[in-house]
Parts: structure tokens; C-alpha cells; sequence
């Protein structure tokens, strides 16, 4: 059948809106949206594609914290190769604990030494094991050139520039560059010691490691001394360009391997410390011989004018809180006494009262200890003033009446010994009082004789019953004085003891009271020292023939206007000033002081002090003041 295009025009027009119709009539018939359902189960893994293209490099990795502040070094073990190099392990970090690299050091030094034993005489001392023969040479006393006193001599040191090795995280081992000289007994106690520093040596650390070789505890040890308590005045011990600083350290290099082959002075622990700290007292040094040591870049060290700012019989200073201190009394041995006795000779019988022995018998007449001024080691060194015999003297202020403008006060006191016995000033070697003022700062002062037996000065103080007496000055308070005034004692008996020729003087403590001029609210003294501080070093600190204790008394007549210039020849003047604050603070700058100190004292005799050498920290000021006592305002 023939269709026109009028035709086919037509049907396509048909066909076109039936499938219009029919799109619309599904849409009609279509539902709302329904809810999501459930994720179905994961799917297997599909197979790894292909690697991609390498990327950049990363920036270099940081291989360790750079050094923080402070400084830890610990010894962790010691392993003993067949080359005898001895392979130290440690562990470096700074004060954080983070750890730090050998590099971190700037210089070090390691010692090893063993404690050893005397088959005969059982006593005991360090023996290194790396030691070397040194040569002397000459060197200058006073501008005049000496030759050395021995050719050569042995000394023991300290190794150093061996080989580190990094393990990381702050552990280390360091390889001795020298072999020891001495091999290790692997059953005895062995010390291993470091020193090391940075920061221009304002960072220094110690550390001494203990063990045995062949493993287990130590048995035998030998700790004499400690740094704790050399501390309690040096604060702190330091030595050989400041680094050397724990006692563990120094006595594995100072053995009696040891010696200055300039002077041929050994420099062995004990006889060294015990000769430098006695110095003036030393007999040899009395007689005209002095005492030095030749070290380093042979610069002369001389111990000769020391002076120990205590008693050099009080052992117990320097020998407490060590497991062996009390060795200077159950082990005596001729090295360590005749360090101080130096005109005695045990070897060969010279001014030693038991002939000639050796030290398998010195315990037998030194025992320990038996009585007071004995040959037992404590009883030779018994201090007159420190003797239980004593029945002592003690001093009280009852009261202080009539203290005011134009008035003589009067004192009210008691004397009496350490049992509460009542003394009569009438019996007494010495008996004062001071009258000071004001508080604010003393620039009045009398000291006025109540009784004196050496200065033949009868009593004139008047007893008013229960052991009290009184005591009116001749002196008046001017009548322009205001404020506080204090008043003090100062008093001293004769007391004799067995076993001694001489009487013993036995001072009181100074007590000191405070009264109102006025009558009013006292000011009294701010305390600006502590004793006790002082007595670190001094033990006792008691001046003026023992009979000045109190520095609360020490300031009555040590005053701003007080000088030497009633003790100071004319030729010698101008005085010196020998205020408190200004005295001590001299006194102790010793030879650090630009200009030399020479304070004319009892009878007119000069003491020069411009060879003290303080032992501690002079800018640390609170090793003698009170807290917030010595900033200004003063």
C-alpha cells in the first residue's frame, strides 16, 4: 500500500503521542522513594596495583637532642680485655636525663685502682693500676732556680683521648688508651673513677664506681673520709683545675706510688692532707723547713703558712660518715702520724717515746682509747678545752637596772660550773662587762674588770644572796643617748687536770641582755651571722684567749669606730679599721684581697692575715649570714 507523506506524517504524530501517554501513565503509577537498605558484606581484597614512581628525598633526620644544661655521668660496668685496656661503659646525659653523646664532653679523666691488704699489719690502702715514671726538673722558690730532688718517680694518673663508642641513647663505652701497668686481681675490691666537664669546666662531674672483678659484693673498702664532709667547709672540695671534686676520686691517684720528685715529697692521701691542713704547725715548718709541692707547669704550692681554722686534734672533722672513718683510731700506721709529727721517726727511734717500731706495733701502745692526754689515739688527742674532767663555767645576766641617760647601770649576775654549782667571782682568772650602744649600731662601748686573778683586780661585785652578785659601772650613759643598749659577760677559770702540767682556761659562753634607755620597746640587735655557720669551719669559735664566743657579744666593741690604733706602732700607721663587718669580710678574702692585711692585736704584735686562703665559695654569702642579711640596703 502506497502511503503519501501526508500519511506517514500522521502516523509518526500518533505514534509519538502514544508513547507520551504512556510515559506519563507510568509516572502516574510510580510509588514513593523507599528507605536505604543495608550495606552488603565487603567484597574480597582486589590484586596490589603497580608501584608508583619513587617520591623526593626527606630532609636529614636529627641523630640526637643537642646538649641541654647540666651534666650526669654514670660508670655502668668495667670488662677487662687481654690487651689490658680496660673497656669502661657509661651512660651520658645532661640534667634532664636526655641523653647526650661523648662529644658532649669537653675534657675527662679515668683512674683505677685496688684496695689491697697487708698480710702482717692488716692494713689497708689503694694500689693504681696505671702508673708512669715522670723526670724532675727545676723549678723557682722565690725567684732563685732548684734542681729537683729526685731524677725520676713513679706517679700514678689519670687515662684520657682512648676511643669512644656509641651505642645510643646515651650509652657509651670508653678503651683505655694506655695498657695498665699493674694487672687486675679479679677477687679484690676495684675503684673505677671519672672526672669530666663542659661548659668552659662551670659544669664538672665526678663518679666512682665499686665492684669486684670476679663478681659479688665488695668485702673490703676502704672509705676514710668523705666529700661530705670535707664539704662542710670547702663547699666544694675541688682540685687540678677544679675538676677533681669527690675524696672517692682523689685517693685512687694519691697512693703511696706517688710522688713530687721535685721536693721527693710524696703526695700519698693521708700524709698530704694531713701535712697541708696542720702547715704553720708542722714542726718542720716551725724550724725553718717549709712545706710545698711542685705541680703543675711546675708551679710551687706552699703549704707552709697555712693555717686549719680549728684544732688539728679534731680528728672527727674530717673522719666521719665514711664506712672505715674511724680508721685514724683502730688502724694507726707511722705515715699517717708522723704527717703531723714530723720530728718523729718511728724507723729509727728519733724523738719517738716507744724506740723504734713498725707498724705491726703501733696498736699496741696507740690502742683506740683509754683516758684522757694517754697515747691512745683519742686520749693523745683529747682538747684540754673539750675535757670531761672539766666542771666548766657558765655565765648569766639577772637583770640590768639604773640603764638610763646620765645613769651608771647595775648588773645583776650569776657564775656558776656546768652543775649548777655557785662560783665566786672572787676565784675566777677573769670576769667582765661590756655596756655597748645603741642597737642600731654600737658606736658607745666600756669594758669594765669585776675581778681578774692574773691582773690581781679584786672582786667588786657585791653578793646579794642565792648565788647572784651585783655590779654597778663606774662608767655613766651619756646623757644625750637614746634607744637600746646591750649589755654582756665575758669570763674565763683556771682549771687544773690530770696528766697535765699546765691549768686549763675554761670560758664561758658570752650571754648578752637588752635594755630600753626609755624604758620602752627594745630594738634589739638584728642578727646578721650564725654562729653555728662559723662553726663549720672553726668547730668553737672562741677568740681573745678563748674567752669572746658569742659574735652577738663579738659586735659590742667591734664596732664602726673601733681600730688598732691604740695597739699600732706610729711607725705602722695609719690603723685599720677593725669594725665586725669590715674585719671578717678581709680576714676571710686572704690573699684574694688587692691589698695586704695586717691588724696589730694583744701586746702589740702584728698578725698578718694576707695568706688566708678561704676554703669555700666567697660569693656565696649565706655559708656565714643569715638569709636576707647581707643585700642592700645594709
Amino acid at each position: 500500500m502506497k502511503m503519501t507523506m501526508k500519511t506517514t506524517h500522521h502516523r509518526l504524530l500518533q505514534f509519538g503521542l502514544m508513547g507520551l501517554g504512556i510515559a506519563v501513565l507510568l509516572m502516574a503509577c510510580a510509588g514513593p522513594t523507599g528507605f536505604q537498605g543495608e550495606t552488603g558484606p565487603q567484597g574480597p581484597v582486589g590484586p596490589a596495583g603497580a608501584a608508583g614512581a619513587p617520591g623526593k628525598a626527606g630532609a636529614p633526620a636529627v641523630e640526637a637532642l643537642p646538649p641541654g644544661p647540666g651534666l650526669i655521668v654514670k660508670i655502668t660496668g668495667v670488662e677487662f680485655p687481654s690487651d689490658g685496656k680496660p673497656v669502661i661503659s657509661l651512660t651520658i646525659t645532661d640534667a634532664e636525663g636526655h641523653p647526650q653523646k661523648a662529644t658532649a664532653l669537653e675534657g675527662y679523666g679515668f683512674t683505677m685502682a685496688q684496695v689491697v691488704e697487708d698480710e702482717i699489719t692488716k692494713l689497708t690502702k689503694y694500689q693504681n693500676l696505671l702508673t708512669r715514671d715522670v723526670k724532675g726538673q727545676p723549678y723557682k722558690v722565690g725567684g732563685e732556680t732548684k734542681e729537683p730532688a729526685l731524677a725520676t718517680a713513679t706517679q700514678a694518673f689519670a687515662d684520657s683521648g682512648g676511643a669512644w663508642s656509641d651505642a645510643g641513647n646515651g650509652n657509651v663505652t670508653y678503651t683505655f688508651t694506655n695498657t695498665l701497668t699493674t694487672a687486675p686481681d679479679a677477687s679484690l675490691t676495684t675503684v673505677v673513677a671519672v672526672y669530666a666537664w663542659k661548659d668552659g669546666r662551670a659544669t664538672v662531674v665526678n663518679d666512682v664506681y665499686t665492684f669486684v672483678p670476679a663478681g659479688g659484693e665488695p668485702s673490703l673498702t676502704r672509705e676514710v673520709v668523705t666529700t661530705a664532709a670535707c664539704n662542710t667547709c670547702h663547699d666544694p672540695l675541688q682540685a687540678h683545675g677544679e675538676v677533681r671534686r669527690e675524696t672517692g676520686l682523689c685517693i685512687t691517684c694519691h697512693t703511696d706510688q706517688t710522688t713530687d720528685p721535685e721536693t721527693g715529697n710524696t703526695v700519698e692521701f693521708k700524709v698530704m692532707v694531713h701535712r697541708l691542713h696542720s702547715g704553720t704547725r708542722l714542726p718542720s715548718v716551725a724550724a725553718g723547713t717549709p712545706y710545698f709541692i711542685v705541680g703543675f707547669q711546675q708551679s710551687v704550692v706552699d703549704f707552709s703558712k697555712g693555717t686549719w681554722p680549728q684544732d688539728t686534734r679534731n680528728c672527727t672533722t674530717c673522719h666521719s660518715g665514711g664506712a672505715q672513718s674511724d680508721n685514724y683510731k683502730t688502724a694507726p700506721n707511722s705515715a699517717a702520724c708522723v704527717a703531723c709529727h714530723d720530728d718523729v721517726n718511728p724507723t729509727t727511734g728519733d724523738n719517738h717515746p716507744g724506740g723504734i717500731q713498725d707498724d705491726t706495733s703501733c696498736a699496741a701502745c696507740h690502742t683506740p682509747s683509754r683516758r684522757e692526754f694517754d697515747a691512745s689515739v683519742v686520749g693523745a688527742h683529747t682538747l684540754p678545752a673539750d675535757s670531761q674532767q672539766l666542771k666548766g663555767v657558765k655565765l648569766e645576766i639577772v637583770s640590768v637596772e639604773k640603764a638610763a641617760p646620765d645613769n651608771s647601770p647595775v648588773v645583776t649576775f650569776k657564775v656558776t660550773d656546768n652543775g649548777g654549782t655557785a662560783i665566786d667571782p672572787a676565784n675566777m682568772g677573769y670576769l667582765a662587762v661590756t655596756l655597748a650602744g645603741p642597737t642600731s649600731d654600737y658606736t658607745n662601748r666600756w669594758t669594765e674588770i669585776i675581778a681578774s686573778t692574773a691582773l690581781t683586780v679584786t672582786s667588786t661585785a657585791e653578793g646579794v644572796g642565792g648565788g647572784a652578785y651585783r655590779y654597778a659601772f663606774r662608767a655613766k650613759i651619756p646623757k644625750e643617748a637614746t634607744g637600746t643598749y646591750a649589755v654582756g659577760l665575758e669570763a674565763y677559770m683556771l682549771e687544773a687536770l690530770e696528766d697535765l702540767e699546765t691549768p686549763v682556761r675554761v670560758a664561758a659562753f658570752n650571754p648578752v641582755t637588752y635594755v630600753s634607755l626609755s624604758g620602752g620597746e627594745l630594738t634589739v640587735r638584728r642578727p646578721v651571722v650564725d654562729r653555728e655557720k662559723c662553726n663549720a669551719c672553726h668547730n668553737n669559735l672562741a677568740l681573745h684567749g678563748t674567752i669572746r664566743q658569742n659574735t652577738e657579744y663579738c659586735v659590742l666593741c667591734h664596732n664602726p669606730n673601733a681600730t688598732d690604733e691604740a695597739r699600732r706602732p706610729t711607725e705602722a700607721m695609719p690603723p685599720t679599721s677593725i669594725n665586725f663587718r669590715v674585719l671578717i669580710h678581709r680576714v676571710h678574702r686572704g690573699e684574694e684581697a688587692s691589698q695586704p692585711l695586717t691588724v696589730y692585736g694583744f701586746g702589740g704584735q702584728p698578725i698578718d692575715f694576707s695568706a688566708v686562703v678561704f676554703p669555700g665559695n666567697l660569693a656565696e654569702c649565706e655559708t656565714c649570714h643569715l638569709p636576707g642579711t647581707y643585700g642592700l640596703p645594709l
